[in-house]
């Protein structure tokens, strides 16, 4: 099914389907193709196939009754959410392009990530209690890290808001490099991740997906992050290079970036 849907996205010329779910994915690639950049249409047909690539890797995980690691979580869980996906769709909707030639590069690839791991950890903290009550937790933050830890549901929880703050300060950090270096449509690709990490928390804290008669979602929400230094990164290999970007900005506090003393 999934071969299928990608294909007919890559190529809406072929034969139309009797499936109404092909043809409407048909008809989102003619209207994309029809008035978005090439490039932007390419990285969204990439973005929906790194989608469902981690979809079922995530399942397997759930039909074999195991758990990724923390670390394994911190690449798989962001592509479960299709977190390249939607990154394509802000630039399909509001007519921009990075160039590859940016994108690429360390730091830029740095902040997307930790964006994209910032929405991924922030839908966990919300979704945990939903997620928890149907014992789908190989697919959350929370659910990881208590399973790793052995540990009860407040101090996974606690853990989890720790490394959403530290995920924060990260990007914060990264984010003041940019906006001092970075040319127009690099600060432009700032802001879209900047809309992209708050809108999600605001929609979080408010769709009846998360909130309703029986189930509230965990208030993980502070004035202040409980970790307000840019230190060393965390145990987890892949995103520790994050940190080698933040150049002069490595142990500053996060409140110091904030208002740029």
């Amino acid at each position: 099914m999934m071969m299928h849907l990608l294909f007919t996205l890559e190529h809406p010329e072929t034969t139309r389907s009797d499936d109404p779910f092909v043809e409407a994915w048909r008809d989102i690639s003619n209207r994309a193709r029809a008035s978005a950049d090439p490039v932007a249409v390419r990285r969204w047909a990439d973005g929906n196939m790194e989608w469902f690539f981690a979809v079922s890797c995530l399942l397997s995980h759930r039909v074999a009754g195991t758990m990724p690691s923390l670390d394994e979580y911190a690449n798989l869980g962001p592509r479960d959410r299709g977190m390249r996906l939607v990154g394509s769709l802000v630039e399909l909707a509001e007519g921009t392009t990075l160039p590859d030639s940016v994108r690429e590069s360390g730091e830029v690839r740095a902040i997307t990530q930790a964006a994209y791991l910032l929405v991924t950890i922030a839908s966990d903290i919300f979704s945990f209690a939903k997620e928890a009550k149907h014992d789908v937790l190989e697919s959350n933050t929370v659910g990881v890290i208590r399973y790793a830890r052995k540990c009860s549901n407040h101090e996974a929880m606690a853990r989890t808001v720790a490394l959403h703050d530290r995920m924060m300060c990260l990007y914060l950090g990264l984010r003041r490099k940019i906006q001092l270096t970075g040319d127009t449509r690099l600060r432009q690709h700032v802001r879209q991740m900047d809309h992209l990490v708050r809108g999600n928390l605001e929609w979080s804290a408010q769709v009846p997906r998360y909130r309703n008669r029986t189930e509230r979602p965990v208030s993980a929400v502070s004035d202040a992050p409980r970790d307000a230094h840019l230190t060393a990164p965390p145990d987890m290999p892949s995103i520790s290079w994050w940190w080698n970007h933040l150049g002069d900005d490595a142990g500053t506090s996060a409140a110091q970036i904030d208002t740029g003393t």
